[in-house]
């Protein structure tokens, strides 16, 4: 079955902070982040795409994913976004009339990941925006 995501239309701006433990490629980022949301009880996979990097997650059944874009190839004005993927609903192959929507997972993962890049000690936050920012 063909999995149609859509993005949340929410994207964490962000930049690198200065210093040695500086987040320096949205590789690193995907790294980072792949390790602190395993830590956190998802299964994590990333993935490289030509965009970015995808980070597929799942977490009680939950089927979500995470973009890591990136500006890498200036690194006087490196800046990074992030943005969580969802199709909105549990998928039951056998009882398709028993989907339910995912909701709380999605808002659960939202959160840990905002709070997640707050106290990452390489990023400072820019803002959250419904635009793409870079």
């Amino acid at each position: 079955m063909q999995r149609k995501m859509t993005v949340e239309k929410e994207f964490l701006h962000l930049r690198p902070a200065s210093g040695q433990s500086a987040i320096t490629s949205s590789e690193h980022l995907s790294e980072v982040l792949k390790r602190q949301l395993s830590d956190l009880g998802y299964l994590v996979e990333t993935i490289q795409e030509d965009w970015g990097w995808w980070i597929a997650i799942e977490k009680r059944e939950a089927k979500m994913a995470i973009g890591v874009y990136g500006v890498d190839e200036d690194t006087s004005n490196r800046e990074f976004a992030v943005t969580v993927f969802t199709d909105k609903v549990r998928r039951w192959i056998l009882w398709p009339f028993l989907a339910r929507p995912i909701e709380a997972e999605i808002e659960e993962l939202k959160h840990e990941l905002s709070n997640l890049l707050d106290l990452t000690s390489g990023l400072v936050k820019i803002d959250t925006t419904t635009e793409y920012p870079l």
